[in-house]
């Protein structure tokens, strides 16, 4: 018995280090000195447990998290272990990151920090522009969408610059872009840079008190790879439109009443409405704003353009046209009115018809038979016959006055000649302004017409632009409404052939209208 009790001593001292025996493991009944094993009671022997590995041995002995992290072979770190929630994590210590990006996606691109992709195609072979920091993929055939859900606050897009670094900051300066939106698209080989985009940029240098702001729109023109500024929201809520501000066309809401005033900007820009390029077009020639329309009609219920000859209306813009309860209104303006002739206007033409005074005595003309029953005075060299011409209040200010003779000849036999008329006349203002000067003569030769009854009409001024008029003319800035002229008419010579004496019918005065009345009946006229 002291045997087995000093073998058993022994044994413990060399193996039982290695053995943990658990509460109700079996009991040790016996020693078989041959074998050197213990035996149980179930007659099997006992043998010694293999070694643990390094530390494993410490730590099964003293099992604190020093001795754990020894016994592990691939452990990280170090610290104590935490079980549950106890002991509470204060400032964990992460370390710096040797990494140099974040892949969500098969494959990789330089320059890119995240990649989220829906497509089955390694995000790689879709690798975004340098300094691309998130980039998301969408499937084929299927638009992404990035969406930001809020609740009781409105989602936001945030751009946020500072000029300088991240350590040294400095003001972000006038033009340089706050934001940017743009779009990009593939050609034949590879993708586009930006070809349009809405800019976001600063209008001035910023201070912590003044941060004026604008938004610029980039569009690319056809036929083109280069964007150009296509408008611009300015500081003050203009908008530019067709370019950068002084050479694009501008709306502006900073009149004094308010109201939007657009400026168009050059000799060749338009404002259009309508596809059809006569359909109604604004543009700005110089100082004058041109409109051009075509007249509309009532098409069923439809309002359409009317299809056809172009209608033109210009208004100078030093001037002001409008409608005032249905009436057109112009201005009281000397030399304002309805011109014709969209590319070179002008005041069109009238007549004053004068009425035939023969002068009576020996040098009047004879009232004879013209053709058939039809009777008109006849003229022989010096017969003579006066008009009396009122200037009308729709008279252009400084236009010529012309005076003309409608006559013909009665005879078959005409073939060569000619007849000469003079025109006698004197001009004096109305209302008591001018007296009637001398006289005055010019004179107009037509060749008389070979055909029988050709109704000719002989035709000379009797005004000139010359201050003080000349020695046949009168001076035409005197001429005013109400002014009359006197003008005593008669053939001074005839060489037609045969001598046939002219019949004359009427004799007339033409003059330029601006097809408006003026203002007050007396002078002045137009104020």
């Amino acid at each position: 018995m002291s045997l087995l009790l000093n073998n058993l001593v022994t044994y413990a001292r060399a193996a039982l280090t290695k053995l943990q025996v658990a509460a109700g493991a079996k009991t040790v009944v016996g020693y078989n000195a041959t074998t050197g094993k213990m035996i149980l009671p179930d007659g099997t022997a006992m043998t010694a447990p293999a070694s643990y590995g390094t530390g494993v041995d410490t730590f099964l002995t003293t099992p604190s998290s020093a001795n754990l992290k020894a016994a592990l072979t691939d452990e990280t770190g170090s610290g104590a272990a935490v079980f549950a929630n106890t002991p509470t994590l204060v400032t964990p210590v992460i370390g710096a990151a040797t990494g140099t990006s974040l892949e969500l996606a098969a494959g990789g691109a330089a320059g890119r920090r995240m990649v989220v992709s829906d497509n089955a195609t390694p995000a790689s072979a879709v690798a975004g522009p340098a300094g691309t920091l998130v980039q998301f993929v969408g499937a084929d055939s299927v638009g992404n969408t990035v969406l930001f859900d809020t609740y009781a606050a409105a989602p936001q897009f945030v751009g946020r610059r500072a000029t300088g670094t991240i350590a040294s900051k400095t003001a972000v300066t006038i033009n340089q872009n706050l934001a940017v939106f743009e779009g990009r698209g593939y050609g034949a080989t590879t993708y586009s840079g930006s070809v349009v985009g809405i800019r976001l940029q600063a209008a001035e240098t910023f201070t912590d008190a003044t941060q004026a702001t604008q938004i610029v729109f980039m569009t690319t023109p056809t036929g083109s790879i280069t964007t150009t500024e296509a408008g611009r929201v300015t500081p003050s809520g203009d908008l530019w439109m067709g370019g950068t501000p002084g050479s694009a066309s501008k709306l502006s809401s900073t009149v004094a009443d308010g109201k939007y005033q657009l400026t168009l900007i050059g000799t060749t820009k338009a404002l259009r409405f309508g596809t059809d390029a006569a359909a109604f077009t604004i543009a700005a020639v110089d100082n004058t704003l041109s409109v051009s329309f075509q007249p509309l009609i009532v098409n069923g219920s439809t309002l359409n353009w009317r299809t056809g000859n172009l209608s033109a209306v210009s208004i100078n813009a030093a001037r002001d046209v409008s409608v005032d309860a249905g009436n057109l209104v112009l201005p009281k303006t000397s030399g304002v009115g309805i011109m014709v002739d969209t590319t070179t206007p002008t005041f069109g033409w009238k007549d004053i018809i004068g009425q035939l005074i023969p002068s009576g005595g020996g040098v009047s003309p004879s009232f004879n038979v013209f053709r058939g029953t039809l009777r008109a005075y006849q003229f022989t060299v010096n017969d003579e016959i006066s008009f009396a011409f009122h200037i009308p209040h729709d008279y252009a200010p400084g236009t010529d006055i012309y005076v003309h003779v409608h006559w013909a000849h009665a005879s078959a036999a005409v073939t060569s000649g000619a007849v000469t008329w003079s025109i006698v006349h004197s001009y004096a203002k109305g209302h008591n302004q001018a007296a009637f000067p001398a006289e005055k003569t010019v004179t107009v030769t037509q060749n008389a017409s070979t055909t029988q009854y050709q109704h000719m009409i002989a035709e000379a001024v009797v005004s000139t632009s010359t201050g003080g008029g000349t020695a046949t003319l009168m001076d035409r800035a005197v001429i005013e409404p109400d002014g009359l002229l006197l003008v005593r008419m008669f053939p001074s010579a005839n060489t037609v052939n045969g001598t046939p004496e002219p019949f004359v019918f009427t004799c007339d005065v033409h003059y330029q209208s601006t097809q408006l009345p003026t203002k007050n009946k007396a002078p002045n006229f137009y104020a």
